[in-house]
This record gives C-alpha cells, structure tokens and sequence, in this order.
C-alpha cells in the first residue's frame, strides 16, 4: 500500500511539473481540455469541489490492484483535485503531512502518519551510469623535437587535442618542464586536469646553435642591409624557410642592428646576433701639389653622404676642413707652407636623426707642397730688327722655348739652351715666318747635341699660305721647316682650345689658324699665328705672337673672359696689331713689344708707337727692345 501510495504521489508531482503548477502557472480551460485527450486523470475546478458524500463510485480511486502490479490503474476513475486548497504547490522535498490535504477527505485503508519525503520514496533501486576522466594519454599531441639554447628556461607549447578537439591549457591538463636550460634533453609532462587523467610526458633536445654574420660591419647605402645568417656549432643541416626564417631589425640605418633567426617546424625559439651598418671607408686617389703653395686631394665619392671632412698635416700639426655635399670628389687647400711635406687622409660623415656619424679614416698620402714658379725672358734679336724670343724656365732649370728670332739667332738660341743643359722640354712655334723659325731651322738642320721633347706648332694651310703669300712671307723659310719637321716624331699641331701642361704651368690656346684664317685675301700667316695664355697658381700672361685685328672679331665670342692676364705680349710687335679696346681687356701690369727703337718712332711710317702711348697712359709698364733682357715672375 505503501508503494501505491509512493507512486501516486510520483504522478501527482509529474503532473504538476508539466502543467507548470509548481511554477505557479494557472492552467487555463483550453490547455486542460488539450490535456484531457492524453491523460486519465481529471481536474475539477476549486468552487465545484464535491463533499465526500457527493462523490460519484466514478469518482472513487480503485485499489484492487494486487501489489506485485506497479502500475496504477485509471481507467474509468479520475483523480480529483478539489479537496487541495487553493496554495497546493507540492514541493518535492516536502513529507506527506506538509500536503495539506482536506481534511474531509477520505483516508480509509491509508496510513498518513508517515514523515518521508517525495524524494526519499522514489524507487532508486536503479544504479545510475558514472563517468570515467580520459587517459590524457589517448590524446593527440604535437610537441618540438629541437630548441634553441638561450641560457634561459626554454618551455614550448605542445598542441594537444582529442578527437581533432583542441584542449586547453590548464582546463584540461597542466605543463610541467624539466632540464629545460642547458643544452641537452629537455621534458615536458602533460598531466591531465579535470575530465583527463594521467600523464604524458614529452621530450625535445636543446641545441647550442651560434648564429653569426660573414663580417661585423657593413657599408650604409641607405637602403635595408640584409647580412646572411651563418650557423654553427649544430651537427643538423639546417635550412632556411624550412627549419627558421630570418628577420632583421635596425638595419637600415647607422648603428647597432639585429639578425633574428625563428624556429618553425620541428625548431623552436629564437636566436639573436648583432652587427654594425657603417659608412664605407673612402679611397684616397691623389694627392698633388699642381701650383704655388697648394694642394689638391682626389678622392671616390660615396653620394649617400652628408658630405666629408678632409685632414691634413704638416710639420706635425693636423687641421681638417668639412666639405658638405655627397658628390663632392676634390678639395684644395692653397696658402700652405713652402717645399714641407703635407700628409692627407680623408673620411666622410652623415647626418642622421640628430646624430653624425663618420667613416673610418682613408690610407693617407703625402706630397711636398712646391713653391712653384716660372720665370719668362724676353730676348732681343742681334740682327736690330723685330722679332720674337722668349724662354720659359722653372727653379729647376728647366727650358721651355718660343720661336727664336731670325736665322742669324741661331747663335743667341743655342747659348740659351746651352745653360739650361742643352735640353728643350717644349718648343712652341707661333707660326713659319723668318722672325719666327729661322732659328729653329737653324739650329734644327744641324742639330747633333741639342734635346728637344716636344715640338708645338699651328696648322697652316699651305695651300691658301702660297696662293696668298707676301714677299715678307719668305715661303722658302715655311718649306724648309715642313722638311725638319716630315722628320720628327714629336711634333703637335695646335688648334682653339687645346691645353697642355709643363711643370703644373698650364698652356691654352685661344686663336689657331682655323676656317676664318682660310677665308683671308692676305696676312694669313700673321693672322693664323698662335694666341695662348700661360697660367700658374696666381699670375698669368698672354702671348699673341703676330695675331692682328681682322681675328679679333672671331676671338670674342669664344674668349673674352680669358683674355684678362698680368702680362702681355703685343700681338705682331705692336704694329697695326690688336686694337685698343682688345688690350683694355687684357688689363695687363707688363706689356712686351718685340720692337726695336726704330719701328716706335713717330715717324708716321708705324702706329707702334700708339699703342706704347696708350698703354702707359693706363699705368702698364711696357719693355721693348733697348739691348738688354726682360724678365717677369710668374707664380
């Protein structure tokens, strides 16, 4: 009876919870009659609750069923409600007597007193199925078989999943390292936590690989330098994007930057180097001292820079100078010290976020600094007429010779080589008039003790020369030099702007015989005579040797700036020469006229004279033949 009574209860529990009635849902007339189709128990409204007289045989519960039948007959009987008071929530933990039940209802053949719980009947002869934690060991794992050696503890992370599910550290198992710092075999135990159990445990060895770079330092360009990643010190064949990669830091600028290797496969951590971005050491190519108290460094430019800084030394004491601009690849110091040894290095520098930095110092050269200087010599001809010779010597007496007079200088020539050696370093010929060459074919014809080294002289057209030659012109004399010279090998035929050097003096040639000389009806070979300028460090003179007017128009355009000199030589002697405004140009302090007295009278025969007046009324000093030599600096 007490089982039925158990089960009853069950149903009235079950029936509650489903209708929501614990959760104080009012069961309304429709879902009662949605309820009725599917169960046999009926629920009377609380106001029609029958007293237990009214109560129909329909009504009653029946009990004829034997014990051993645990289940609860309905079929033509419903359970009735009425009698349960209006607050009949049927707490599950409560005891019977906590039901409140009516007291008119009928109780016979039932045993009430009883205090035990809804709970405590239910039939748990049943065993309920428990659960069991999985072995961590039935778990995937993916670990590392290699690490970088640090010096710190090393602690890769395995991947570990079940049933492609991946688990979570510390939800589903802890790590536990071991041996995990020196070089050797490192452990990982895996233990499992909450729904795992059991240990796992994993190993991996620590390798002590060294990374380096092929060299400490490398040259800044500007751009991101990428050194190659060396590693030793690992009997594996590691391969990059395989078993690392490499990244940089700090690479592209001066400075300390980094090579990172990365572990990826099998491989884990990271390992670091340092190395140095540094601007390259320049190449010194030359150092020279070309004229007077002055020196000329050459060096490779590096256009990434800021620009240089060039130090010099002498007589033990350094001073430097910076030369801003990346391009720059020269630098002249003038104003040195005379015949000392200077001594040069060169390095750049940069200017980089507030910082400068600067190169190593280039090899150094040396190079006596030379007191330069030329010295230029106007000779007269013994034959009392006009005529042009000049020599240009050095403080190392060495000769260089223009022209040489008449023939009958041949004499006068060879005394002048004579103290200088018997060598001629250069010979220029202005042009093959006999006041010009004589001596030259002279002293060439028969020439069997005197060196020459080179041989400078204007390109004549002799075509045009004949067809348009003066008496003055003596062709005989300009054959006769075409003859010598069929013979020599170091002749040079000069045209417009070609230049040369002797000793660091530096020879231009301005006016040349040339197209507009061709175009002349006369005085072609005075007008195709050679114009140069001679300049040193800070003096500089012009020769014009027989040059007249009619080249002046063809000269200006081309050389009007250079013409300004310290010194000139009066182009064809100072008669009917250049004119006055030519020689205002020229602004010169000296002046040389290759004019014996007789060509400067006013006799009205020569303008000589003009231009001697003009050019003293301007302050220049002029020296003309008066049976002595004249001589000038240049430096």
């Amino acid at each position: 009876m007490k089982l039925l009574l158990s089960r009853l209860i069950t149903i009235l529990f079950i029936c509650s919870v489903s209708f929501t009635y614990l959760g104080h849902h009012t069961v309304t007339g429709e879902e009662l009659s949605q309820h009725e189709a599917h169960s046999s128990i009926d629920l009377v409204a609380e106001d029609s609750y029958p007293s237990a007289d009214s109560r129909s045989d329909d009504s009653s519960l029946s009990t004829d069923a034997s014990p051993e039948d645990s289940a609860l007959s309905t079929d033509d009987s419903s359970l009735s409600t009425d009698a349960l008071p209006e607050d009949s929530s049927l707490s599950t933990g409560a005891s019977i007597e906590d039901s409140s039940m009516p007291s008119d209802v009928s109780t016979d053949g039932f045993d009430f007193s009883t205090t035990t719980s809804l709970e405590e009947s239910v039939d748990t002869t049943t065993p309920i199925e428990s659960y069991e934690p999985m072995d961590i060991e039935n778990a995937a794992v993916e670990a590392v078989d290699y690490a970088f050696y640090t010096g710190k503890p090393i602690c890769p992370k395995p991947v570990i999943s079940h049933q492609n599910i991946p688990l979570t550290e510390n939800a589903d198992y802890t790590l536990e390292y071991t041996n995990n710092i020196n070089p050797g075999t490192a452990s990982i135990i895996v233990q499992g936590i909450n729904n795992y159990s059991g240990t796992v445990t994993l190993s991996f060895k620590i390798v002590n690989v060294k990374l380096s770079t092929r060299c400490n330092s490398y040259d800044y360009t500007g751009h991101g330098r990428k050194p190659t990643a060396l590693l030793s010190g690992t009997p594996y064949a590691l391969k990059n994007e395989i078993d690392y990669t490499v990244s940089y830091k700090n690479n592209r600028k001066c400075g300390s930057g980094t090579i990172t290797v990365s572990g990826i496969g099998k491989w884990y951590g990271s390992i670091s180097c340092r190395f140095y971005v540094s601007l390259k050491r320049l190449t010194l190519n030359s150092v020279t001292s070309p004229t007077n108290q002055r020196m000329v460094a050459s060096w490779t430019p590096d256009t990434c820079v800021t620009g240089y800084q060039l130090r010099y030394e002498i007589n033990g004491q350094k001073k430097s100078i910076k030369i801003p601009g990346g391009n720059v690849r020269t630098k002249a110091i003038t104003q040195l010290p005379k015949d000392v040894i200077c001594k040069v290095d060169v390095r750049s520098y940069l200017q980089q976020d507030g910082k400068i930095f600067y190169s190593n110092w280039s090899d150094a050269m040396s190079v006596k600094i030379r007191y330069r200087y030329w010295y230029v010599t106007q000779y007269e001809s013994i034959t009392g007429n006009q005529a042009m010779i000049y020599a240009i010597t050095d403080r190392y007496n060495r000769l260089v010779l223009i022209d040489g007079g008449y023939t009958q200088d041949a004499k006068l020539v060879r005394s002048i080589i004579k103290k200088y050696h018997n060598c001629v370093y250069a010979w220029i010929l202005t042009h093959p008039h006999p006041d010009h060459i004589g001596a030259f074919n002279a002293i060439m014809a028969n020439n069997k003790d005197i060196k020459v080294n080179r041989i400078f002289v204007t390109k004549v057209n002799s075509k045009r020369y004949r067809e348009t030659a003066r008496s003055y012109d003596d062709i005989a004399t300009y054959d006769r030099f075409c003859k010598i010279a069929r013979n020599l090998k170091n002749v040079t035929y000069l045209q417009e702007n070609d230049t040369f050097s002797v000793w660091g003096l530096s020879f231009k040639v301005l006016h040349g015989w040339d197209s507009n000389v061709n175009n002349l009806n006369s005085h072609l070979c005075n007008d195709g005579s050679l114009m140069f300028k001679i300049s040193g460090a800070t003096k500089s003179m012009l020769f014009c040797s027989d040059t007249q007017r009619e080249m002046q128009k063809f000269i200006y355009p081309n050389h009007m700036s250079e013409l300004k000199s310290d010194y000139v030589q009066c182009g064809h002697h100072g008669n009917q020469g250049l004119t006055n405004y030519f020689y205002s140009l020229v602004d010169a302090d000296v002046a040389f006229m290759d004019a014996p007295p007789w060509l400067l009278r006013k006799n009205g025969n020569y303008d000589a004279y003009l231009l001697k007046d003009y050019l003293e009324s301007k302050g220049t000093k002029v020296y003309r033949y008066d049976g002595k030599t004249h001589t000038i600096k240049i430096i």
